[in-house]
C-alpha cells in the first residue's frame, strides 16, 4: 500500500545474556518491509537469535550437526548437536548486539502492551491449557506523511545498487534483501518442499489428530 511496514513480537525465552546459562529472552523477531518502484519490496525478516530454532529442527530431523555459534546446551556451553541445542539455548545474533535488540523488542511488544515480557511468555507447544500470551507491535509508516514522494524510487534505487556492487571471488549473485527468498519461493513455484523424516512426522501428527476426533 506504499507504506513502510515494521512488525515486532516477542516469544518465550530462548536465550542467555552474555556469559548467562539460562533462558531470559526470547529470539524476538523483527521484520521490515519497504515499498520499491521496481515491484520487489525490500524486506527484512529475521529472529535475533544466530539462527531460528525451526533450522535446528529441521537438522535434527536430518540427523546433521549445526554450525558453531548457533546454540548451548543447557549448561550454557556452545554445541554443534541439534538435539542438546533444542533442550538448551539459542545464542544471540552478534552477541550483546543482538540481545540487547531482543531484550528492546521484548519491552516494547508486551512492555508497551502490559502484555507478557521475558519468561512471563508461555511456550507456545506446551500446555493448550496455559495462554501463550506473546505481544506484537504494528506500525505503519506514510513516507509522504514526512514529505517523501518518492520514497519507492530511492529504495529501488540502493536495492539496484546492492545487487550491482562487486561481487566476491567465491559469489555468484550479490542479493538485496528479500531477493534469495523471493527467488526460493519462485523455483518452488508456490510449493514447500519438506524432508521425508518431517512429512513423516506430520502424517504421524495427523493421524494421531484424526484418531483423537473419533474418540467418543
Amino acid at each position: 500500500a506504499g507504506l513502510v511496514g515494521v512488525v515486532m513480537c516477542n516469544t518465550r525465552p530462548l536465550m542467555p545474556a552474555p556469559g548467562g546459562a539460562e533462558r531470559v529472552v526470547g529470539n524476538n523477531p523483527l521484520a521490515i518491509a519497504m515499498p520499491s518502484s521496481d515491484q520487489q519490496a525490500f524486506v527484512v525478516d529475521m529472529a535475533l537469535s544466530a539462527t531460528a530454532m525451526g533450522k535446528i529442527r529441521l537438522a535434527d530431523s536430518a540427523r546433521k550437526p549445526i554450525p558453531q555459534g548457533w546454540a548451548a546446551d543447557e549448561h550454557g556451553q556452545p554445541t554443534t548437536d541439534p538435539a542438546a541445542a533444542i533442550k538448551g539455548m539459542l545464542l544471540p545474533a552478534a552477541g550483546p548486539k543482538g540481545f540487547g535488540l531482543a531484550m528492546a523488542i521484548d519491552l516494547m511488544c508486551g512492555g508497551l502492551s502490559g502484555g507478557a515480557i521475558g519468561d512471563e511468555v508461555a511456550p507456545l507447544y506446551g500446555d493448550p491449557a496455559t495462554a501463550y500470551r506473546c505481544s506484537h507491535l504494528f506500525m505503519a509508516l506514510d513516507p509522504q506523511r514526512f514529505g517523501i514522494s518518492a520514497f519507492d524510487s530511492r529504495v529501488g534505487q540502493f536495492a539496484n545498487r546492492i545487487r550491482a556492487s562487486k561481487k566476491a571471488a567465491e559469489s555468484a549473485t550479490v542479493y538485496a534483501p528479500g531477493d534469495l527468498e523471493r527467488a526460493r519461493r519462485m523455483a518452488h513455484g508456490g510449493e514447500c518442499p519438506v524432508s521425508p523424516d518431517l512429512l513423516l512426522k506430520l502424517n504421524e501428527c495427523a493421524a494421531q489428530v484424526g484418531a483423537e476426533r473419533k474418540a467418543p
